[in-house]
């Protein structure tokens, strides 16, 4: 998990610059459309190996990204050991508070995210496809251990985006406990899409793997939408129900 992220777009500027920039090809020029080049690209854009996209300081002890963030490195006892703590401190609000660490995390990781991409695909960040910006952005979650996501944005004109999220690193951690767990992962996809659509919304996760299903699924929408699918899913509705009742009230 990143421990920095009061960067200024300056700072995020000058580190593209020095770690991804091909200096021979970049000019970076913001346009209005992506730009097509043949050969050399201007910018390395994704780095799924470990070693290219940690850069350690061993004598120091600093492990970093390569954007320059400074990140920890830890197992899953850190989250083990951070729901446990929170349990014991506030037992009620456990799944409010690490929704809020989640959105937090969300809203620092775009504020950074908007700068870098715009400077990696020389284009402005309102002119980005969605799918190229989102993979973009997920890819280094990815890399750093936080699973593999597919996003499904075919009910989106009905306001409904639906996230599917496989390898799970909170249920990783915490096993099988029976019920939905990544509140985490909710607050930060809420924070997320809420940047990107320019309003706010909210996350729920409909099924979870720790309690048993295939892989996690969240929905992404507005406060009352999300509101009346977490009643749904209190009172033992699955996943594929709720959907299909959203679905519905949508439509008519």
């Amino acid at each position: 998990m990143p421990l920095e992220f009061a960067r200024t777009p300056e700072m995020t500027r000058d580190e593209i610059a020095r770690r991804l920039r091909n200096p021979a090809v970049a000019d970076d020029i913001r346009r209005d459309y992506l730009r097509i080049v043949t050969g050399p690209q201007p910018y390395r854009h994704a780095h799924y190996d470990a070693e290219q996209f940690f850069q350690f300081d061993a004598p120091a002890g600093v492990v970093r990204n390569i954007y320059g963030q400074r990140m920890l490195r830890v197992t899953g006892n850190f989250l083990r050991a951070l729901a446990k703590s929170l349990a014991d401190h506030a037992t009620a609000r456990t799944d409010h508070l690490f929704y809020q660490l989640g959105r937090n995390w969300g809203a620092a990781s775009m504020k950074e995210f908007t700068p870098r991409i715009e400077q990696e695909f020389e284009i402005d960040f309102t002119k980005m496809g969605m799918g190229v910006m989102l993979e973009s952005w997920w890819w280094q979650m990815r890399a750093a251990g936080w699973g593999n996501w597919h996003y499904d944005f075919r009910h989106a004109r009905k306001g409904l985006v639906f996230v599917d999220l496989h390898d799970s690193a909170v249920v990783a951690a915490l096993g099988q406990v029976g019920t939905t767990a990544c509140y985490l992962y909710s607050g930060l996809f809420a924070a997320a899409f809420s940047h990107l659509a320019h309003r706010d919304l909210a996350c729920i996760e409909l099924q979870c793997a720790a309690r048993g299903d295939s892989h996690c699924k969240f929905l992404v929408a507005t406060p009352q939408r999300v509101d009346a699918a977490a009643g749904q899913r209190n009172e033992g509705a699955r996943a594929e129900q709720i959907i299909e009742r959203l679905t519905a009230t949508s439509a008519a």
